[in-house]
């Protein structure tokens, strides 16, 4: 059963966070948090944008604690009637289940879904491919309720009598009332989104039997026998979305024949890459992995290639001599495709531990550049990883790109700048633009993170000049209860390094460490879904 204490510790902040942001205390105090549940009726939520693809955004959103724990209350006592929902669907990869690492993950993996094409399209001659056009952010809450219990149902029967009238309520109050879209980025949105995906499942097999295929969160991968099958399963499949306010995605529609690209040929390539071991030959290597890598990405310009292509870099055995350029090269890919930051920190942190030397300089002029030419977009993603990688190597920050930073409206990046000011790092810090969040009813708005985290760090003072949050009786509990949500130890994870030495006669090398996931999907690194 997945539980409220789930859903809070580790189902609540979006996994892209850098990882100094956690709900630990706010989990570990939930039995007294749930009796002061006091506070305004609706409020507003971060946004946190993320790189989805060369030219496109994904805004993640961070809800409101208070409204985002009165929601996991609502999903917590009705899991078995949700359970019970999601049991309508025979084709559903996604079906949310119990995790260790979050509150839920789907049925099936990224990586099992190239293996559930090939087994579930034997004796189909054809291909439908569609998914849904911006799910997430086109979700018309009042069409959950609608799932739940039919359309007519939900349209005669108001309140919360209905479990899903309940549900619609207080996602809406996550996001200051709005009825369209739902957040993106905690687990409860990927519950709420499989409640509609699961009752557009039953309804088409309603229409039209049993089907061969399956459907992962948005996108639908059907096997048919013929063409006409196919056709009319994407006439109906369409009807049956329009019916809860959803459109399929034009672009990406297809009917095409068997059998169908299970890897793309840029990550067969490679994946099964691998360098030598030699000096000269292991630097010659390196340089075509990353000449290859560098060309697909330009070529498939819609794919995560570099960021698959530095995950498999993690198995490389990367000698002393090599590392400066092997570095070099990490450094490029975080230029040019930023989506590989938490990736590339966790390279160059690892090696760091293990003996390598860096070099800081180099180090120091790609973050400037990061934060430099991301600053003039409002990238926060890019900005905050690229700030935190710096914290992490205990880089400073010089005063013009400090400038940068002051500029943001926005939690994540000004508690990291906030950070680095504390640690020295940043000598001068304009604040000018976040003091003005920091009184009582900013709690209830878009910086109600920066609000609460810096008055607990004693980072910024309340204008008020007061010690507490006075008439919030909810952030005033999370204040007495020492809940905090930044801890600057917390770090991404290190991985051992197969690190080499060399034997005497100077011509082998010793294999020392082995790391485990070298076992990569393409599929996994590459589906970019179309929240």
């Amino acid at each position: 059963m997945t539980t409220l204490t789930d859903l809070i510790t580790r189902g609540y902040f979006p996994k892209e966070l850098p990882p100094p942001f956690h709900t630990n205390d706010l989990g570990s105090n939930l039995t007294t948090i749930v009796n002061n549940l006091q506070g305004q009726k609706t409020s507003k939520l971060i946004t946190f944008d993320i790189p989805k693809l060369k030219l496109s955004r994904r805004h993640l959103g961070i809800p409101n604690p208070l409204h985002q724990i009165k929601l996991s209350q609502v999903i917590e006592n009705n899991w078995g009637s949700i359970q019970n929902h999601y049991n309508k669907s025979n084709i559903s990869a996604s079906v949310p289940t119990p995790s260790t690492k979050r509150a839920v993950e789907t049925r099936y993996s990224f990586r099992e879904l190239a293996s559930e094409r090939a087994l579930r399209s034997t004796s189909s001659r054809v291909l439908l491919k569609t998914d849904i056009s911006r799910y997430f952010p086109s979700i018309y809450t009042h069409s959950i309720p609608w799932a739940l219990h039919t359309k007519t149902i939900a349209k005669k029967t108001r309140g919360n009598s209905l479990f899903g009238n309940e549900i619609d309520e207080k996602v809406r109050n996550t996001q200051d009332g709005q009825t369209m879209g739902i957040p993106i980025g905690p687990d409860t949105s990927l519950i709420i989104s499989e409640i509609i995906g699961c009752e557009l499942d039953y309804l088409l097999e309603s229409e039209l039997g049993s089907l061969k295929g399956f459907r992962y969160v948005d996108d639908y991968y059907l096997y048919f026998e013929s063409l006409s099958e196919a056709e009319i399963a994407c006439s109906k499949l369409t009807k049956i979305m329009k019916t809860f306010e959803l459109d399929p995605n034009t672009v990406k529609t297809t009917i095409s024949y068997l059998p169908e690209i299970l890897e793309k040929k840029w990550a067969v390539e490679i994946k099964l890459y691998d360098i030598r071991e030699n000096p000269k030959a292991q630097k010659s290597d390196i340089i075509s992995f990353f000449s290859k890598a560098f060309e697909y990405s330009i070529d498939f310009p819609a794919d995560a290639v570099l960021k698959y292509a530095l995950k498999r870099s993690k198995s490389f055995k990367i000698l002393h001599e090599n590392w400066p350029l092997f570095e070099s090269l990490v450094l490029r890919c975080m230029l040019d495709e930023p989506s590989v930051l938490p990736i590339a920190t966790q390279i160059l942190l690892s090696y760091d531990k293990h003996g390598y030397s860096l070099d800081k300089t180099k180090i120091q002029e790609t973050i400037f550049e990061i934060i430099k030419h991301n600053s003039r977009y409002g990238h926060t993603f890019e900005v905050a990883w690229a700030l935190w990688l710096a914290k992490s190597l205990n880089i400073p920050i010089i005063q013009p790109v400090a400038d940068y930073i002051s500029d943001f409206d926005n939690s994540i990046v000004a508690l990291i700048g906030l950070d680095l000011r504390d640690s020295g790092l940043i000598s001068t810090l304009n604040t000018a633009k976040w003091r003005n969040y920091m009184n009582v009813t900013n709690l209830n708005e878009e910086q109600w993170l920066l609000t609460y985290e810096a008055h607990v760090k004693g980072w910024l003072s309340l204008t008020s000049g007061g010690p507490n949050f006075g008439q919030n009786q909810f952030f005033n509990h999370l204040l007495s209860q020492n809940v905090q949500f930044y801890d600057s130890t917390r770090q991404v994870e290190i991985f051992t390094p197969p690190l080499l030495s060399k034997n005497d006669d100077n011509s082998n090398v010793v294999l020392k460490n082995e790391i485990v996931d070298t076992d990569l999907s393409s599929y996994e690194l590459t589906f970019l879904m179309d929240y």
